[in-house]
């Protein structure tokens, strides 16, 4: 017998995550050649054995298409209105549960398949939207660029392949780049993103503030959106810190830029961005990540202009 072992609360506190652990705990037993049990530990998670075989795991769920694609509202400040919804990658192991996303995209990394999943992600939610779009609901999907992406020499035949076998509305699609993307080969990477511009396509700036901040290459690229970062907007409860947020506020308003905070979790953040000017939010206190089907009901059943009222006393 492999026996893995995963233990409350050091490994995990939730039921999956303690799964999880002792699975890939077991899987090392194994490795070292059975007939044994090992405790977890954040070693294992490394361990190469670990490693090929979920990234084995992750080929086959690109194969079989059971990667799914979630979407999060993106709501307005201004009228509580769903306007846009940002695709995001799930991954329901069969024996494991959810596997971070941050887990399997390094895999997808380390593993030369990270193009792939971008592909994937992009072609389901494009084709998504266009038929969100026949149905009258009218909702921008966002969709991440990685920097590897960006680089590729045929990136913007690619990507406008993508935009017109999906036949969606350009207008309707926004793309998402780290800061760091924009970086490395600039003049490139400009050309590109006017290129993107060219076909209508609004871009943003994701993880707006964890990077290399720079008024001159914000004054150089043809961003539409900055995306203040989770970890700003978790200050606003955590230590009533709102520095940095501020500074983010009022460099996109001065740039003429439009501002959108993720990972909004609690009302008294939501209050401080509408006071202080961010136009749109997108975070668990509206709504979690959503997959297609219940996204298409959430603005029926789901009063955000309530929600976004400024409380009376």
């Amino acid at each position: 017998a492999s026996i893995g072992i995963g233990v409350y609360p050091e490994d995990s506190a939730t039921a999956e995550g303690l799964v999880q652990a002792a699975d890939i705990a077991m899987y090392v037993v194994k490795s070292r050649g059975k007939n044994g049990f090992a405790r977890h530990s954040e070693a294992m998670d490394k361990e190469l054995f670990v490693q090929t075989r979920l990234e084995q795991e992750l080929r086959g769920a690109l194969a079989d298409e059971s990667l799914q694609v979630h979407y999060q509202p993106q709501i307005s400040l201004v009228d509580g209105q769903v306007f846009g919804v940002e695709a995001l990658a799930r991954w329901r192991h069969p024996r494991l549960g959810e596997v971070e996303p941050a887990v399997f995209l390094e895999l997808a990394q380390n593993g030369g398949i990270a193009l792939a999943v971008d592909a994937y992600v992009q072609n389901r939610a494009l084709a998504d939207a266009a038929e969100w779009q026949r149905q009258g609901f009218n909702v921008a999907v966002s969709i991440n660029i990685s920097p590897a992406q960006i680089k590729q020499a045929n990136f913007l035949d690619d990507f406008q392949q993508r935009l017109q076998r999906a036949e969606v509305a350009p207008s309707m699609v926004k793309a998402e780049l780290v800061e760091t993307a924009l970086l490395d080969g600039a003049d490139d990477i400009l050309n590109k993103l006017q290129g993107v511009k060219t076909l209508g396509v609004e871009l943003a700036i994701d993880d707006f503030g964890t990077g290399y901040s720079s008024l001159s290459y914000l004054q150089q690229f043809p961003i539409d959106w900055l995306k203040i970062d989770k970890t700003f907007v978790a200050e606003l409860k955590q230590s009533g810190n709102s520095v940095l947020v501020d500074a983010i506020l009022a460099m996109g308003k001065g740039l003429g830029m439009k501002l959108i905070a993720e990972g909004v979790e609690h009302r008294e953040q939501l209050d401080y961005l509408r006071n202080n000017g961010c136009n749109a939010v997108q975070g668990f206190l509206l709504a979690p990540a959503l997959a297609k089907d219940e996204l298409s009901t959430l603005p029926k059943q789901t009063d955000f202009s309530a929600l976004i009222a400024p409380e009376i006393a």
